[in-house]
């Protein structure tokens, strides 16, 4: 239902009817007055038509009290009131803060564009705040300078955190508070002259300023190197201002000039622009800088120092190198003057020659300055001589005469050696003078006279040649007595003695001799007797035995079934039994045996152990550390973690086959042969300390510095600073000649191909193996490989030239291998390949090694006091007085130490005594207050305290008697007596 808006009175005051609007009836004799909040239309009628008749009641609710007086007016302005009652009991609107009651009754907003934002609203309008104006639209958006900015603007100028202030800032040409005083530009200083707004300049009055602004200060004294002066605080000398020196130069504190303003030190001292940095600058009238241009200064070097031309006014060559430098230049490095040496040169003064290549290891490399050339000379290091082909001194010669034999370097134990030739070992001298080739098992000795071996042969042996070593060997035994007429003289190394094999028919008779016969039948349980006049033998049959239809020797009587052998009498107890083949056992022979047993799970096949996993050997119990081994530099062992190979030293890698050196970084060293040499710039034990920071001289051509090194791959250049020209790019010149300035220079029987390498002129020798024909010296030479030696490269080498030992070297026929050892009887390859290992079996343990003592291997403890037995596996401890720790402990290697040295383990709840025996209990917890420990069982797995008199438990930490001063009676049970 829609409200009433008005209320009819009297039809006299009414000129129409009044028109109820909610609920469409005319009522007469009545006037229309509307209500609070609503007005006339003055047609006499209410109606709620907005802005028309009268206001909508939320305005003021009708009926009196307070209401929301918001609306929008015309201006869609939002304002606000409270409808509040007053004093005649009318509704009223009472409009807020910003706001003002209208015709109508209602509020409006009296700020309805804002106020800006430095402003806000009141009951008369805008207010600004402090310090802001109104701008053009009347809102409170721009600074407020007293008097205003004629030609500038208002900006503020924060001086601290509780107050602050604004003034005008001019545009150019305008000063004063307001910015309304014409100005010149630059300003001027006032004080010290005007400005000539005409001329727009400054004219300056005062006798001590002067420029175009009269800022500077007018000097007499500067000299004709100022561009003026300023003022300062009076300093020590009294001056009260200091010349602006022009670029170099500076003042002179020695000398004052000047009366205007005040004396000055005046700009007389040249400073060559700072570029004098190794002399003295000095006034010169006719100098020129290193652009040609002229200047009025120079340097005057001091000692030690130069100029590179009469452009240079740096002194920046030095020149204080002592010695000399003689192959390079002098640098000024950290404080120092040290020498920085040409390419192929090194030393304090660039005077000991590197250039050789190969380097000079061994002896001296010499420069001959009349064609450039470097050359080793190995006279200056009597232990080595030059290479046939190379030039280097890399020829062992330390050893004297070595005989019959070649000298070699040990890099491992650092001394020269004698390497015999092959079959060739040393005497009593060291010389390899004695043969020892070998001559068979027959053989007693052997010489050698430089061209040819001859063996002597022992009793009963006789000698025939042998294709396979090329001389005649003691291998056909003759010493059978009785002789073997039916059969053949053999050495048997088992009984040590000449033995007849004889031919099929016949066996050895009680002398050793071939005269039994043996019948085709089968006499095996009796005798063949040979009919010499006829030829033919028959079977005489044992005791038990008789000859069947067949003439075999067969039981009277045997029902036993043999699997693995026959039935047979047995004279002695008078029954039959089986007589088993070897490799059973058994009533029925049903059982086979391995002896020695079978080990690491190996089975038994008929006799034989046949091996699984990675072991060999007759009853599987050498390990071999898998398919390749240890190589020839080393040998595999086996503990509790399983297998691995140790390696001989210098040697490493999984095979062992690697020779190495110390750990190191590639970057600052190589390997030599096992010796590790560091490049240039490096030094220390793994060649750790860098001794240079950057590339002295610096790389050239593209170079890269790298580490103090320059790294030249990158370029066509080789050489320490890559300023020599390299040959075919990084490739060079191949093995028989050298790189000379971008082309190859190739020895002598050598000239370069078409790709620019050298190559051999022409070679004649088939050279075998490998090997490579070559023109030395002008004589056609074969140069072999690694493996080879001889003239035509056909005698194999075994360990790069350190032979077998105890054995000899046999040619494997594969040339780019190393060829291996064939060892005598007792002896085994060792990790090097080398027949210097004895073979024990069992094997020594990790704590033995296996050695020949009277002809017979053993194994011999490495450290006896530690370790025995017959493979010496057996912990023995020296500090324990049986050596095995006592009746309640165990001898044992501790793993933690590097040699595994053995300790006493004592067993749980005993330690050691004075004499290191596992003997004193030892009880947890331990027994305190001078309690004892003691064991309740026999085999000490019992243990407690027993306490004294004045404690208990089981630590002996409970006081008994404690009121009772000790030493004053007794305590029993507890009880003071």
């Amino acid at each position: 239902m829609t409200a009433k808006l008005c209320t009819c009175f009297s039809v006299a005051m009414c000129p129409s009817p009044c028109i109820i609007e909610d609920s469409g009836e005319d009522v007469h004799g009545e006037v229309c007055v509307c209500s609070i909040g609503n007005r006339d239309t003055g047609k006499s009628v209410c109606d709620d038509a907005k802005g028309l008749t009268c206001f909508s009641d939320d305005i003021c609710t009708y009926g009196g009290g307070e209401g929301d007086c918001d609306y929008v007016d015309e201006t869609s302005n939002i304002v606000a009131g409270t409808c509040v009652v007053n004093s005649n009991n009318v509704e009223i609107c009472q409009c807020d803060e910003g706001t003002e009651t209208n015709a109508l009754g209602g509020c409006t907003n009296l700020c309805p564009d804002g106020c800006g934002d430095h402003g806000y609203c009141t009951s008369t309008g805008c207010v600004c705040d402090d310090l802001f104006d109104f701008d053009e639209n009347d809102l409170c958006n721009i600074l407020y300078c007293e008097g205003g900015c004629d030609h500038g603007i208002c900006v503020l100028d924060q001086l601290d955190s509780e107050a602050e202030i604004t003034h005008c800032e001019c545009d150019e040409g305008y000063t004063g508070t307001s910015c309304d005083e014409a100005d010149c530009v630059p300003t001027c200083n006032l004080t010290a002259g005007y400005c000539d707004i005409d001329a727009n300049e400054c004219v300056c009055t005062s006798s001590h300023f002067q420029g175009d602004d009269c800022y500077t200060p007018r000097c007499d004294g500067c000299g004709p190197h100022s561009l003026g002066c300023i003022d300062i605080p009076e300093d020590e000398y009294g001056n009260t201002r200091a010349c602006i020196c022009d670029d170099g130069w500076s003042i002179d504190t020695s000398t004052t000039n000047g009366t205007l303003g005040g004396t000055v030190f005046p700009c007389l001292i040249p400073t060559c622009d700072g570029l004098c940095k190794h002399g003295d600058c000095i006034y010169s009238e006719d100098a020129t800088d290193s652009e040609g241009t002229v200047v009025d200064y120079k340097c005057e070097c001091y000692d030690n120092w130069l100029k590179i031309d009469d452009s240079d006014v740096t002194c920046s060559l030095p020149n204080g190198c002592d010695p000399t430098c003689e192959h390079g230049s002098c640098a000024f490095y950290e404080e120092i003057f040290v020498c920085v040496c040409d390419e192929d040169w090194i030393g304090d003064a660039c005077d000991y020659a590197v250039g050789c290549d190969p380097p000079c290891v061994n002896g001296t490399c010499v420069y001959t300055e009349s064609d450039g050339s470097f050359a080793c000379d190995c006279s200056t290091d009597a232990d080595w001589a030059e290479d046939s082909v190379t030039g280097a001194c890399i020829v062992p010669d330390g050893c004297g005469d070595c005989g019959y034999g070649t000298c070699v370097y040990d890099n491992v134990a650092s001394s020269f050696d004698c390497f015999c030739d092959e079959d060739i070992t040393k005497d009593d001298d060291g010389l390899c003078t004695k043969a020892d080739c070998y001559c068979g098992l027959g053989g007693a000795s052997c010489s050698y006279d430089g061209t040819d071996f001859t063996c002597s042969c022992s009793s009963g042996w006789d000698s025939t040649y042998d294709s396979t070593y090329g001389y005649d060997i003691c291998d056909t035994p003759t010493g059978c007595s009785p002789g073997c007429d039916h059969g053949d003289c053999f050495w048997s190394s088992s009984a040590e003695e000449f033995l007849c094999d004889c031919d099929d028919g016949w066996s050895l008779d009680a002398l050793g001799a071939c005269t039994l016969a043996e019948c085709e039948e089968n006499c095996a349980h009796g005798s063949c007797f040979y009919n010499s006049a006829d030829g033919t033998t028959s079977c005489a049959c044992s005791d038990g035995w008789t000859t069947d239809s067949q003439g075999i020797c067969t039981m009277v009587d045997c029902s036993l079934v043999c699997e693995h052998g026959n039935c047979g009498f047995n004279i002695v107890t008078g029954e039959t039994q089986c007589i088993c083949d070897d490799g059973y056992s058994g009533t029925l022979c049903e059982d086979v045996v391995c002896s020695p047993a079978c080990a690491n799970g190996a089975s038994c096949v008929e006799g034989v152990c046949v091996c699984v996993g990675d072991y060999t050997g007759t009853s599987c119990q050498i390990p071999t550390c898998g398919v390749d081994g240890c190589g020839l530099y080393g040998y595999c062992v086996e503990d509790d973690d399983g297998q691995s190979c140790v390696c001989d030293e210098n040697h490493t890698g999984t095979g062992c086959d690697t020779i190495s050196c110390a750990d190191y970084d590639e970057d600052h060293a190589f390997c030599y042969n096992g010796v590790l040499v560091c490049k240039s710039g490096w030094s220390g034990d793994t060649c750790e300390t860098n001794d240079e920071s950057d590339c002295i001289p610096p790389c050239q051509n593209g170079g890269v510095c790298n580490a103090a090194a320059c790294d030249c791959s990158a370029t066509e250049y080789t050489g320490p600073t890559c300023n020599t020209l390299a040959c075919n790019g990084s490739n060079g010149c191949g093995t028989y000649g050298t790189c000379n300035a971008g082309a190859c220079v190739c020895y002598d029987g050598y000239i370069a191909n078409g790709d620019g390498y050298c190559e051999d002129l022409s070679c004649s020798l088939e050279c075998e193996n490998g090997g490579e024909c070559q023109v030395v010296d002008g004589e056609t030479v074969c140069v072999c490989g690694n493996y080879f030696k001889g003239d035509t490269c056909d005698i194999p080498i075994c360990n790069s030239g350190l032979g077998c030992g105890n054995g000899f070297c046999v040619d494997d026929g594969d040339i780019g291998e190393n060829n291996s050892c064939t060892c005598f009887h007792g002896y085994e390859l060792d990790a090097t390949g080398r027949c210097t290992k004895a073979l024990c079996t069992p094997v020594c343990g990790a704590n033995g090694t296996c050695v020949i003592v009277d002809g017979s291997p053993e194994c011999s403890c490495n450290d006896p006091d530690h370790w025995t037995g017959s493979t010496c596996e057996i912990p023995m401890c020296p500090d324990s007085s049986d050596g095995f720790c006592g009746v309640f402990g165990t001898c044992k290697g501790d793993p933690d130490t590097a040699d595994n040295v053995p300790y006493c383990d004592c067993f749980d709840g005993f330690t050691t005594d004075d004499y290191g025996d596992c003997t004193v209990p030892s009880c947890s917890p331990l027994c305190e207050n001078d309690g004892i420990c003691v064991t309740t069982s026999g085999d000490g797995t019992d243990t407690k305290c027993v306490c004294g008199d004045y404690y208990s438990g089981a630590d002996c930490t409970e006081e008994l008697c404690s009121n009772m001063p000790k030493g004053n009676g007794a305590c029993i049970d507890g009880s003071p007596v």
